[in-house]
């Protein structure tokens, strides 16, 4: 990384300032893990996210444009913020649970995979990411990104939260909220872009 970053003259000191405040806040929280924490930050999860999912389906059946996984992980986004802000964010835990319910997600998504026709599809998974690669690294380039936020910001817009965080603990354990809202931009903005793009190409 640190070849990369000379070669495209990325400034990394925001990135890494970043990453020294929220380890300093992760140090500061010197509570102990206890298993009340563990039951209340399951509990207060699975509920958000079974109101999320029914939210979800109801205002997928006035509001169309947005299928219901995309309402529901939107309105699950728009909550985690909210709970963030309030003492819910300082229990203890909070980044153990959050790491095993993302990888659980990542499971479950690779268990609901189609083999059956995978060899075109990686072809044009193949294409599409040597396109993607090409573009990514002639923007950082141009525009002196470092490379972590030119990794997370590609796994955002590919894998979105079930890959981005992930990659951002690679390079800090602090810096995964960072991953988090990247990937939460990425479907806000690759969504209304999707939507823009299947127009176009409906009218021609």
């Amino acid at each position: 990384h640190e070849k990369f970053n000379k070669w495209t003259k990325a400034d990394t000191s925001i990135i890494d300032g970043v990453g020294a405040a929220l380890e300093e806040e992760a140090k500061a929280n010197t509570k102990p893990l206890v298993w009340q924490n563990i039951i209340l930050l399951l509990g207060s999860g699975l509920l958000v996210s079974a109101v999320s999912m029914e939210l979800g389906s109801m205002i997928n059946a006035h509001l169309s444009f947005f299928d219901s996984t995309t309402w529901t992980v939107l309105i699950v986004s728009v909550l985690g913020i909210v709970f963030a802000m309030t003492p819910f964010g300082k229990i203890k835990g909070t980044e153990e649970i959050s790491n095993v319910m993302l990888y659980i997600v990542i499971a479950l998504i690779a268990s609901r995979a189609d083999l059956g026709a995978v060899g075109i599809w990686l072809l044009a998974g193949f294409v599409i990411l040597l396109i993607h690669v090409a573009i990514m690294i002639a923007l950082a380039k141009i525009l002196k990104l470092d490379i972590f936020t030119c990794c997370v910001a590609s796994l955002a817009n590919i894998g979105g939260t079930a890959t981005a965080p992930v990659l951002a603990g690679a390079y800090s354990n602090a810096l995964v909220p960072v991953g988090i809202m990247m990937a939460l931009l990425g479907y806000v903005i690759g969504t209304g872009g999707g939507l823009v793009v299947a127009n176009l190409m409906s009218i021609f």
